[in-house]
């Protein structure tokens, strides 16, 4: 969908609290790199008005190695699959900005990660769709 606000225009996908949807990123790691850390950063808003409720965005990353089978999963550092976010505004349509580290000890060079993005909305308490802007998937190498 397209929102605009002001001079802003703007595409996002509306997580609402009733329906499973997902935002996928993927990458290559080149050949002959050696991985030094992972990270996603995610943009994200909500019409609501309630402040301090929080959005709960999941995360779910596999590996594949180049052929084609599954070589491990990509958990988080904290070994958690999760990032809650505050939504600590009045204010609708405020851009909100979190960031969560992979561990990257099983990436290997030639891996394709396929990065999948939901909203576990039955563990946050924003009552109004989380509307997805945008995520970056880092990946830093020596």
């Amino acid at each position: 969908a397209k929102r605009e606000s002001g001079n802003v225009a703007y595409n996002y996908l509306a997580y609402d609290t009733a329906t499973a949807e997902n935002a996928f990123y993927s990458c290559w790691i080149p050949k002959g790199i050696s991985v030094a850390s992972a990270s996603i950063d995610v943009w994200w808003t909500s019409t609501s008005t309630a402040n301090s409720t929080n959005v709960q965005w999941d995360f779910d990353a596999r590996t594949y190695n180049n052929s084609s089978t599954i070589n491990d999963t990509l958990p988080e550092a904290n070994a958690s699959a999760t990032l809650s976010l505050v939504y600590a505004t009045t204010t609708p349509n405020v851009l909100q900005r979190g960031s969560v580290d992979f561990e990257t000890s099983t990436l290997q060079e030639s891996d394709y990660i396929i990065l999948k993005v939901s909203r576990d909305v039955a563990n946050d308490n924003l009552a109004t769709d989380a509307w997805w802007i945008r995520g970056i998937l880092n990946i830093f190498y020596n």
